[in-house]
């Protein structure tokens, strides 16, 4: 791999120089009339079509226009690129539009929820054939073939919060990018992970939005300094329905919980915990089958630990074996 690196790098920088060398007169530069062919834009490497040669966008020569070749890698010498483009098949989509969600494959599309509560974040299982979303803070899930739709939950109120994030944190932990997206699938579609927000003891805080001519007041539950955080439960449940079967974390409440991620498998969910005052991060590897937790790392600072967002942190390697 090394040896097709410096190969490509050193063809390019030939192939720069080659188209470089033209003869001008200052009296074309004064004016910004370079001679034909005076800039010519570096060859794009578009793939390796074998261990011997790879493809490029470039020029034959300068003056020609730009093109898709196959270059030899030890000669440097240019074939016409001739790629059979198979057109992929298009992957399935689900969308809310007008409170309602919607599933799409090419130019066929089907409306799987028809009623007047908002569903948010649609998210289709990765063998496609399910469809997890939260309503009224309640997470439920649609089977795609049947369009059966299953309740998973059933205590969500305005402050108790299944599947739909709290507002600390869609803003400080996961992200604005996941738009309170609070759910995670299992890789074999049969789990869902999800966490459980208790927002009960966080006072209303006034927000001015200045939207329209006056602008209006805005309340959500924001915890001040010193302030108890939303209470955070994780926990697993089938997406045929049934009990969900949660994680112990022990009697502290006031904890983080980070961004969850599956290993590849899906035997384990790995999970960061964090105590209130940010100074220390544990790891942990949880049995979804009995919400048994097994510590993987822990790291403690002076200052305090970033929980970074999304699934950043975790990479998976060798098969799921071995972790970054």
């Amino acid at each position: 791999m090394h040896m097709r690196i410096l190969i490509v790098a050193a063809w390019l920088l030939i192939s720069f120089s080659l188209y470089s060398q033209k003869t001008f007169n200052k009296t074309e530069l004064a004016k910004g009339q370079a001679p034909r062919g005076f800039y010519s834009p570096l060859p794009q490497v578009l793939e390796w079509v074998d261990d011997n040669s790879l493809a490029l966008r470039t020029k034959a020569h300068p003056d020609s226009a730009m093109k898709e070749w196959v270059m030899d890698a030890k000669t440097g010498k240019l074939s016409t690129y001739n790629k059979i483009m198979v057109v992929p098949e298009p992957e399935p989509t689900v969308a809310v539009r007008n409170n309602d969600i919607y599933w799409r494959k090419g130019s066929e599309e089907r409306r799987l929820t028809n009623d007047t509560t908002e569903e948010k974040n649609p998210t289709l299982s990765p063998d496609k054939t399910k469809v997890a979303f939260t309503k009224k803070n309640n997470l439920y899930c649609i089977d795609l073939p049947t369009g059966k739709e299953v309740q998973l939950t059933f205590d969500g109120t305005q402050t108790i919060l299944n599947g739909f994030a709290t507002w600390v944190y869609w803003e400080e932990i996961f992200g604005r990018a996941t738009r309170f997206r609070a759910f995670w699938w299992s890789p074999d579609s049969k789990t869902i992970a999800y966490m459980r927000f208790d927002e009960n003891k966080i006072k209303m805080f006034p927000l001015y939005v200045a939207d329209g001519s006056h602008g209006y007041i805005e309340e959500t539950r924001y915890p001040k300094s010193g302030d108890p955080n939303p209470a955070v439960k994780l926990g697993f449940v089938q997406s045929t329905g049934g009990n969900t079967t949660w994680i112990d974390f022990g009697e502290e409440t006031s904890h983080q919980l980070g961004w969850p991620k599956w290993t590849p498998n899906g035997d384990r969910l790995y999970v960061q915990w964090q105590n209130r005052g940010q100074d220390s991060l544990r790891m942990y590897a949880v049995n979804p089958a009995d919400g048994s937790k097994k510590e993987v790392y822990f790291e403690t600072q002076k200052t305090w630990i970033d929980l970074s967002e999304a699934d950043g942190r975790i990479e998976f390697i060798n098969g799921g074996k071995d972790m970054l």
